[in-house]
């Protein structure tokens, strides 16, 4: 993997096998807003799929009712 930037934008470009998915996706959250994965697919599903989660944790904690 490196970086690359070009015309004030900065792009992580390299090869990952599928065991690394995952650790990819962790790391790319700790970028916040700043990032936008373009390809490949997967790793973008895979990254919408988590942010999809942390909303419905964030919900399902909003709307539970404390336990006495």
């Amino acid at each position: 993997m490196s970086l690359q930037e070009e015309e004030q934008n900065k792009y992580i470009i390299g090869t990952f096998g599928e065991m690394e998915i995952d650790f990819l996706v962790q790391y790319f959250l700790s970028f916040g807003k700043k990032i936008n994965i373009i390809f490949p697919e997967i790793l973008r599903s895979k990254y919408k799929e988590y942010l999809k989660e942390i909303l419905v944790n964030c919900y399902e904690i909003e709307n539970s009712s404390p336990t006495d």
